[in-house]
């Protein structure tokens, strides 16, 4: 997958927040990227995925999967959309 730099700026998720277009945005070292729409085998292989997971988790209760789009803020400036999150 090939993102694109959008814009020089030191971009924080306070800023990633306010966009309201339908691209798929990263905040990657603090530069906004645009990564492109995942491909048909991607999606294939995330609802596999997806089936499996909530299998998993529902049979052994340990929590609720939540699918894509989900921020996921691993350290300030770093902002991904995450594909899935446990919870």
């Amino acid at each position: 997958m090939t993102v694109q730099l959008v814009e020089k700026k030191k971009w924080q998720y306070k800023d990633y927040a306010r966009l309201d277009d339908e691209n798929r945005y990263e905040v990657i070292e603090g530069e906004l990227v645009m990564a492109p729409s995942p491909a048909t085998r991607h999606q294939f292989i995330s609802g596999e995925l997806d089936f499996k997971l909530r299998d998993f988790v529902k049979k052994h209760q340990i929590g609720t999967v939540f699918h894509a789009p989900l921020d996921v803020i691993l350290s300030p400036p770093q902002c991904f959309p995450t594909e899935y999150f446990v919870h």
